[in-house]
């Protein structure tokens, strides 16, 4: 078995050829792991960052770019405050539809 920083150094090399899907999933595996754990960082930010730029350009579903997309807002805490201005409108407008306020909008317009 690979170790994630193979596997993860594997992904980037496949993510910038034409197999670049496949280094996106290899990626989308492995690296958010090693960003819950805060294991090289410096790579594995990045590397969600590709993952979620090919499946956004493949038209991935939402629920596989909004893992990527909250696991980066949530590291601008601790690793670049820059990934909140880069991710954050895209997340909240992708999980909007899944928090029920779309209701509590609509319905504030009846209810005053």
């Amino acid at each position: 078995d690979q170790s994630a920083d193979a596997q993860l150094q594997a992904g980037l090399h496949l993510a910038h050829t034409r197999d670049e899907l496949r280094g996106a999933d290899i990626l989308a595996r492995v690296a958010p792991d090693m960003v819950e754990r805060r294991l090289n960082m410096v790579v594995a930010v990045p590397a969600v960052e590709r993952a979620l730029e090919i499946y956004a350009r493949h038209g991935r579903p939402l629920a596989q770019q909004l893992r990527l997309r909250s696991l980066l807002v949530m590291s601008s805490f601790l690793f670049d405050h820059r990934l909140a201005k880069r991710h954050a409108d895209a997340a909240l407008n992708g999980l909007f539809p899944f928090t029920g306020l779309q209701w509590v909008q609509r319905w504030s317009h009846h209810l005053g």
